[in-house]
């Protein structure tokens, strides 16, 4: 299992922060786009190597983003399903499986499941705080797979709480 914390940087021109674990050490740094056409962002290891990419598909009715390994091969899909009131994205990749995301009515709070809906086991959960004046994650991940569960997070933060 790994715990790690997400803090943002409140004034950039940018995304781009360092994700560390409990003990503060660093783990991933993740930067996105300057230019908002379209969204893209990217993870890597605090040294720099590219891990994953994720960009936003354009022309689309709800948000849907490509994810990409190192090596710049498309491994997944994430997808935007219509919803009342709790938030829900299916992820789709044949190198990491399926799984479900359920977040709560304001996005605070994330599930990941394994598999197609929530009868799958908890792979992780994303909890978003406020800390001080800037915006933080609590990420626990139970099931491994932490550099492609924490693109997932960084896309779920563009989606609910970045102004638009």
């Amino acid at each position: 299992m790994g715990q790690y914390i997400i803090k943002q940087n409140l004034f950039a021109i940018r995304d781009k922060f360092m994700i560390k674990d409990t003990e503060g050490n660093p783990r991933f740094l993740c930067h996105g786009s300057l230019l908002k056409i379209r969204q893209t962002f990217w993870l890597e290891t605090p040294s720099g190597a590219p891990l994953f990419t994720a960009k936003r598909k354009l022309f689309t009715f709800l948000p849907k983003f490509d994810i990409y390994d190192a090596q710049d091969e498309k491994i997944a899909t994430l997808d935007v399903k219509l919803s009342a009131f709790v938030k829900k994205i299916k992820v789709e990749s044949e190198r990491y499986g399926s799984f479900f995301i359920r977040g709560g009515v304001v996005a605070w709070d994330f599930t990941i499941f394994s598999g197609e809906d929530e009868d799958g086991v908890v792979c992780a959960q994303i909890s978003k705080r406020i800390f001080n004046v800037r915006d933080a994650y609590n990420v626990d991940i139970y099931s491994g797979k932490e550099s492609f569960i924490m693109t997932l997070c960084i896309i779920i933060d563009a989606l609910y709480h970045k102004a638009k």
